[in-house]
């Protein structure tokens, strides 16, 4: 039997898995310095000027997306009620 390998400790450095109670993966783990520096790059690369039309467009994105979704959920569940309506007809 091979050993396990072992996790880098930026993955799961946390007190609780050194002290091994739990081991756990945090592999999107992101702190306030990352967020800060994710926050300049983006103020650097679209100007704060544009910043106001970026969160518009990724507000309106994510909204596009959500309204897609509950769109095909509700053309799903349309389809399925006709194929089941279908089959009965087809029974009788």
């Amino acid at each position: 039997m091979h050993p396990r390998p072992r996790l880098p400790d930026t993955f799961c450095n946390t007190p609780a898995t050194r002290r091994g109670k739990k081991k756990e993966i945090f592999i999107m783990r992101i702190g306030t310095n990352e967020l800060l520096i994710i926050l300049v790059v983006v103020l650097l690369i679209f100007g704060p000027k544009n910043l106001p039309k970026l969160g518009k467009m990724f507000g309106k994105t994510i909204n596009g997306f959500k309204k897609g979704m509950e769109d095909e959920d509700a053309e799903q569940s349309e389809e399925t009620v006709k194929k089941a309506d279908k089959k009965d007809e087809d029974e009788e």
